[in-house]
């Protein structure tokens, strides 16, 4: 399917007059294999509008393939970093005690054991993602690491529920 020249003509001109130093908020994936980094996006109808600082284009979600989120920018980051004075908890307050064994009844364990599995296929299915996207080295060993990890905790759940 043919992308409208509008579309693309708009793309183009927000990504060649929209680069700036701040990290984009939003990575939108489009139907023909194009990509467009914006500052944020709404739903409206029929159709996505995403926002930059240089103005607005507007694609039919039926264009859009997905909508990635890369983070925020290094303003909101230094709002957000600003210390917050958090209530100290009271003197006495009582603490409870560490139980003796595991907790972890048998149907704790299916139920954490199929969020792993799901978590693990969505891991995997972002990687290959990624990997078409042509993301960083570096991107993608993490990626790697993040699903090492949950492999190791789903292979731990299995082994202490074996053990039972």
């Amino acid at each position: 399917m043919k992308i409208p020249a509008f579309i693309a003509l708009a793309a183009g001109v927000l990504t060649l007059f929209g680069g700036g130093t701040a990290r984009a908020d939003f990575e939108i994936l489009l139907r023909d294999g194009g990509n467009m980094i914006v500052d944020k996006y709404e739903v409206s109808g029929e159709k996505l509008v995403a926002y930059k600082g240089t103005g607005k284009v507007e694609f039919p979600l039926s264009q859009v393939v997905n909508v990635r989120d890369r983070g925020i920018d290094e303003a909101a980051a230094a709002e957000a970093q600003k210390p917050v004075k958090r209530a100290e908890p009271p003197q006495w307050a009582p603490v409870a005690p560490r139980p003796a064994s595991s907790t972890l009844t048998p149907e704790d364990a299916r139920a954490r054991d199929g969020e792993l599995s799901r978590a693990i296929a969505i891991a995997y299915r972002d990687l290959r993602f990624a990997e078409y996207r042509g993301e960083a080295k570096d991107a993608l060993q993490k990626r790697k690491e993040d699903i090492a990890k949950l492999e190791a905790e789903r292979s731990s759940l299995k082994k202490l529920v074996d053990a039972r």
